[in-house]
């Protein structure tokens, strides 16, 4: 009924039956050959048996069709083309001992050569085999009419050179399909598979519900330091040398993938979670360790991260986020270069989303605020300025902490609004103290994303001048950790900023690098102590012998010193005896209010 009512809508017969053939699962370009093949010679054999009543005629058609199914069923293709050249013989003497009637000829000569196509798409060696079968059908037909053996001759002959010709076509077609193919899922750099192939083979085994799928991400770390200390051609070679370990890797169960730039994939298919824990060990075992190009050696490092199917997630999408979770989460602790994901990941993620997307409308809801802790003088106690801290009071209900969304910021543009907006804000506080006869020096975190745009020392010279100060009634701040990652940029705009007549302060001091080779090529004028050196001076000696190497040096190098988090008054003692400059932190006071400020300033006059 079906195929009734597909008609009468008009669909054509031929494609209705291709469309019917598309649905049968096993009829593939490998398995139709060797359908039409069987079928070819089904239908000659049969047409011979029930034509032939001589015994010897039946045995040689049964031997002739025996040695037809050996040359489908071997595998080696000049095996194949032997065995069918004897069942061709074995045909030709059947048909010159024993000739068929006129009208079944055809029927048996027609398909003969369609057989040798299945065997050999592609070539014309059919088109020899169907005019070596017009002589026999002469010679056999000789007692019949000479325009139908001629007629019958040219079908055979004309048929086989256009099925010939068209299936040669076809073929050089179809390779030139599958090269293209191939191509788009190949890597032009590293051979390996790419980004395309990777959905694919994804979407595929999950769409098939493979038992359990381990995906893989890794990448190496500081691969830009490679390209830019030894340049981009070593760096194309260090992939290239990445790929082809990994690949002899591969096999059935495991396929690598180039995802994008020095980011790698691979797709694992195990049983038991100890098949992919081993296999995880192999790679990094693997990778982390030194390269060799040329006369370069070169020490590489990765960060990992992993997701399971179905045991972490259920889609396609959800296991690639996972996995791009757990490197993120890999990448973020130097300690450690490989993360399998965990839900926590994803409560954390969407805690960071949402701050992000809180931030960017931060400005505009007026939910951030600034604080000002004040600096004191160690010679005599006296409040020598303040250092401007940032507040975020989310939504008006949530108070976040700096240490928590300052990176977030800084991983977008947003950290440079946020930027001047504070520059703003403390330099429009900083002219009102001016006008009320406060003039105490205030300090400006800046953020290395800001520096590394290259327009923040014209835009706070641009600032100083809109709200009458000068370049003395401020500090701007910076961490060492971010002075580091991009020197020589940050310490141009540093530089450009000190010649306004801006002091320029190191933050954070030992809490990262803590070296002090660079310190004399920085254009810095004020150190500020980080606090993990303070917290344990008064009873620790090696801290204390630190601490005071730190203060000589910074002296030394005609540099300031502030003391940071200093809560007791032991550790203010050993400052004090160790002439450190100028000290902060809750021994004096925490973070305060405008107004608080104010009244500090006026109860200490």
């Amino acid at each position: 009924m079906v195929i009734v009512e597909e008609l009468s809508k008009g669909m054509r017969m031929k494609d209705l039956f291709l469309k019917r053939i598309q649905r049968i699962p096993w009829l593939n370009v490998t398995t139709l050959p060797i359908v039409v093949f069987i079928l070819a010679l089904a239908l000659i054999t049969i047409t011979m048996l029930l034509n032939y009543v001589d015994m010897q005629a039946r045995m040689l058609t049964i031997i002739f069709a025996i040695v037809m199914h050996m040359a489908i069923l071997l595998k080696q293709q000049k095996r194949r083309i032997l065995m069918y050249i004897a069942g061709l013989l074995i045909f030709v003497f059947i048909n010159l001992r024993f000739p068929l009637e006129v009208g079944l000829v055809e029927e048996t000569y027609f398909f003969l050569p369609i057989m040798l196509l299945c065997l050999t798409p592609g070539k014309l060696y059919a088109n020899f085999v169907s005019i070596l079968l017009v002589f026999v059908y002469y010679h056999s037909s000789r007692i019949y009419s000479v325009s139908e053996v001629i007629e019958d001759s040219m079908d055979v002959i004309l048929v086989n050179l256009l099925l010939s010709i068209s299936l040669m076509f076809y073929i050089k077609l179809t390779e030139k399909i599958d090269k293209f193919k191939q191509d788009s899922y190949t890597d032009y750099l590293t051979g390996s598979q790419n980004r395309k192939a990777f959905n694919d083979t994804l979407d595929s085994m999950i769409n098939h519900k493979k038992r359990n799928i381990g995906l893989m991400f890794f990448n190496l770390d500081n691969f830009k330091l490679v390209n830019d200390t030894y340049g981009h051609n070593v760096g194309n070679q260090i992939l290239i040398q990445l790929s082809e370990k990994m690949r002899k890797l591969e096999n059935n169960n495991i396929s690598f993938y180039r995802v994008n730039g020095d980011e790698f994939s691979f797709i694992i298919e195990y049983k038991k979670e100890q098949e992919l824990s081993s296999f995880i060990d192999l790679v990094l075992s693997l990778l982390n360790s030194e390269m060799m190009y040329e006369t370069y050696t070169i020490q590489m490092a990765i960060s990992a991260g992993i997701s399971c199917y179905p045991k972490d997630a259920k889609t396609k999408s959800d296991l690639i986020q996972f996995c791009d979770l757990a490197l993120s989460e890999a990448k973020s602790n130097p300690h450690v270069n490989v993360k399998h994901y965990n839900q926590s990941m994803s409560v954390e993620f969407s805690r960071l989303y949402d701050i992000e997307l809180g931030l960017k409308d931060a400005i505009k809801h007026n939910e951030l605020s600034v604080v000002y802790q004040p600096q004191i003088d160690l010679v005599d106690n006296k409040i020598i300025g303040a250092e401007a801290l940032l507040r975020w009071n989310k939504g008006g209900i949530e108070f976040i902490s700096p240490a928590e969304f300052i990176k977030i910021a800084e991983k977008g543009s947003v950290i440079v609004d946020i930027g001047k907006w504070v520059v703003e804000e403390v330099l429009s506080q900083l002219r009102t103290w001016h006008r009320l006869g406060i003039k105490k020096v205030i300090s400006i975190n800046v953020s290395g994303v800001q520096l590394m745009d290259g327009t923040f020392s014209t835009f706070l010279k641009k600032s100083l001048k809109a709200y009458d100060l000068q370049g003395h009634d401020i500090i701007v701040e910076i961490t060492e950790t971010a002075l580091m990652k991009n020197k020589a940029n940050i310490i141009q705009e540093l530089n450009k900023i000190r010649d306004m007549g801006v002091s320029v302060a190191l933050d954070d001091f030992g809490s990262e690098y803590s070296s002090f080779n660079y310190l004399s090529e920085l254009p810095i004028d004020i150190i500020k102590i980080d606090q993990s050196f303070i917290r344990n001076c008064g009873q620790n000696k090696q801290q204390q012998m630190i601490l005071n190497t730190i203060i000589q040096l910074g002296h030394n190098l005609k540099m300031k010193l502030i003391a940071e988090g200093v809560e007791t008054i032991e550790q203010q003692a050993f400052l004090i005896e160790h002439k450190c400059d100028y000290m902060q932190g809750y021994l004096f006071s925490k973070p305060i209010s405008v107004k608080d400020y104010n009244e500090l300033i006026v109860h200490e006059e």
